[in-house]
């Protein structure tokens, strides 16, 4: 009869909910761009933990049958056995196949075991929005597990204090309000244009208004006291609130405003879209609603019933499988649908053996367990062996970890060249910049004449070929010796992200005139800020070298936005990307090609085309260009711009 009772209450249309938002974040995870807001789906889960959390504290402080030992041991259950799986699996694979991996990944374990990753994340300035399978953790993700400990931790104490000093819920309904609106101040005052945002996205403090949003529906809105016994007028407000609820999630979820890296999300975005989530779950636990039976069917109950494990299991799947499979790009539906399959896969081998097991788990069933392993046959002996080989593996891997020097991958030739050109770049960039204001004041003079803006070029390039050649040696590269000598005197804004970055010290040669400002990680949204900066000092020049695209993807009207903030007086050329090991590598290109033909300042670097089927300029990640293929990156850049504005040095 209890177990009938149970089964009544149990709620399948939160199954679907928690199965939307799993979907959104492994769409997000798999297409930024396309999915743009699927990030939200983390937003449910914890206004859903919120919820469900306070509304059964709340039940139990009232009853007096509250037990901290038996809440945290029911948490511990719930979150211990399957972290630690995905912790000692995927620690297992790197330490087979993956070991570039390694540096810190026994603070990463430490971290995650008690709870406090996120801030690691922080303090140790992980990117959530740095997107390379061969640099990125396949733990990034479980920063969400952390806040959630740390609300199990905490909340309950506070709770428990509130009821302590007084009955009345006036107090924790009105600690929980002030802390959301504490944390919803506090996410918007720390945002700052240009900034990766990633301190943000990973804080306790940032992210504590979600959960807090549920919180207080379950003090104020508690499933046991809700009755399907209400007026047909109540019946239809709820099911009408409901609906606006998911027509306001869904569509946020598409938003381009949602974009993570921009200001919106931050300054108020994600608070609306926890507040109709709020709403939603309202409505969804009422009986009188039609949601719960809405949000019920068999792939949402499967999907809801296994959304701890794919969530879990859908970053270590994607990262591995993508640093195996490079052409990505090239099969942008199969190997996604692949990807799935194998998390679906996964996450369902551990909900199975793992997840349904957990609860089951008690310090002396285990003893009795290991006691009677010989008489359990081969079957457990099995089990039991494999369980004792990948622990065995996983302790290996942390016991190594702390040897293998985190600045390995900085020593990298790679690293290293980006590191001396951009202290290079930095130390030239002031007098360039100084260089191109008094330029710009000489604008206007140059027009009136209605001369050639390159006739200084021009003149300048003449004149120093009396003194002989210049980077004689690039000739070889189809570069001619007039345009070489031109090239010592075009000035040249240049905004980029580490493939730039990498082959400046080429680009600088070539254009001693250029100003270079170029990073690693750089997104596209970042060079708004960029461009910003450079009009304002009145330093940007007339040829504007953009290479971005690389770290991930962008969309048309970003794009329009960018060319309309630099303006038609400005040529703007772009290099568009090749990141072969990345899906979204064609869609960028694709949008880039689409922009020249609607601005006629807008010319395209073919790059990818140039490149493609060159693996021999490339590093190992068969992104960046090696010392060889740089020059063949800055020559081609050199030939398409002197092609593109007609000089020819002739």
């Amino acid at each position: 009869m209890k177990k009938e009772i149970e089964k009544k209450r149990y709620l399948t249309g939160i199954d679907g909910l928690r199965a939307l938002a799993v979907i959104g974040v492994i769409l997000y995870h798999i297409n930024p761009n396309q999915f743009i807001g699927g990030y939200l789906g983390v937003l449910i889960f914890f206004v859903l933990s919120g919820y469900f959390i306070t509304s059964h504290l709340i039940k139990n402080f009232e009853n007096n049958t509250f037990s901290f030992r038996n809440f945290y041991s029911k948490r511990v259950k719930r979150i211990y056995p399957q972290l630690v799986s995905v912790l000692a699996l995927t620690s297992t694979y790197i330490l087979l196949f993956q070991r570039n991996l390694l540096a810190q990944l026994y603070q990463i374990v430490v971290t995650n075991l008690v709870g406090v990753y996120n801030f690691w994340q922080i303090f140790n300035g992980q990117s959530y929005f740095e997107r390379f399978a061969q640099n990125e953790s396949p733990f990034i993700h479980l920063w969400t597990l952390s806040i959630e400990w740390q609300y199990y931790v905490i909340w309950p104490l506070i709770l428990f204090a509130c009821y302590r000093f007084s009955k009345k819920k006036r107090y924790p309904i009105l600690t929980a309000l002030i802390l959301t609106v504490i944390s919803i101040i506090l996410m918007a005052v720390l945002y700052r244009p240009g900034i990766d945002t990633s301190r943000i996205y990973y804080g306790t403090d940032t992210r504590l208004f979600a959960l807090m949003m549920g919180s207080l529906l379950g003090m104020i809105w508690p499933r046991e006291k809700l009755t399907q016994h209400v007026q047909k007028m109540t019946s239809t407000v709820l099911n009408s609130v409901g609906t606006v609820s998911l027509l306001v999630i869904l569509g946020m979820s598409l938003l381009p405003s949602m974009n993570p890296q921009q200001g919106f999300a931050y300054l108020g975005g994600m608070a609306i879209f926890s507040v109709f989530t709020t709403l939603l779950v309202a409505v969804i636990v009422h009986p009188a609603a039609l949601f719960n039976r809405l949000l019920t069917n068999p792939i949402f109950s499967y999907l809801g019933t296994r959304s701890y494990g794919i969530y879990l299991y859908q970053f270590p799947v994607m990262i591995f499988f993508e640093n195996r499979f490079r052409n990505i790009a090239d099969h942008p539906i199969l190997y996604p649908v692949i990807e799935v399959i194998l998390i679906l896969m996964v996450s369902e081998l551990s909900y199975q053996l793992i997840e349904k097991q957990a609860h089951k788990l008690t310090l002396k069933g285990l003893i009795s367990q290991l006691k009677s392993f010989k008489s359990l046959g081969i079957r457990l002996q099995t089990k039991w062996g494999i369980s004792a080989v990948i622990l065995a593996l996983f302790a290996g891997a942390v016991i190594t970890s702390p040897f293998v020097k985190a600045s390995d991958a900085k020593d990298s030739q790679l690293a290293k060249t980006i590191a001396s050109n951009g202290e290079k770049n930095q130390a030239e960039n002031k007098e360039l910049i100084a260089q191109a204001q008094n330029r710009q004041k000489q604008a206007a003079e140059e027009a009136a004449k209605k001369a050639s803006p390159f006739q200084a070029v021009i003149d300048q390039a003449k004149q120093n070929e009396k003194s002989g050649p210049v980077n004689a040696a690039y000739e070889s590269y189809g570069l001619t010796q007039p345009q070489l000598q031109l090239m010592q005197f075009l000035p040249i804004s240049g905004v980029g992200d580490s493939v730039m970055a990498g082959s400046s010290n080429i680009l600088k040669t070539l254009f001693p005139q250029m100003i270079v400002d170029a990073t690693i990680s750089r997104q596209m949204i970042q060079s708004f800020d960029v461009i910003a900066q450079y009009q304002q000092e009145k330093a940007l020049n007339n040829i504007v070298l953009i290479g971005l695209g690389t770290n991930g993807p962008f969309s048309s009207d970003n794009l329009n936005q960018l060319i309309s903030q630099i303006g038609q007086d400005h040529t703007i050329f772009w290099i568009n990307t090749y990141v072969p090991s990345r899906q979204w590598q064609n869609s960028v290109n694709q949008v880039v090609q689409q922009a020249a033909t609607e601005h006629q300042n807008f010319k395209v670097i073919d790059w990818y085309g140039y490149s493609k089927g060159h693996d021999d300029w490339f590093y190992e990640d068969q992104i960046h260009p090696n010392p060889e293929g740089a020059k063949y990156y800055a020559t081609y850049i050199a030939k398409t711009i002197l092609e593109s504005i007609n000089l020819k040095g002739e």
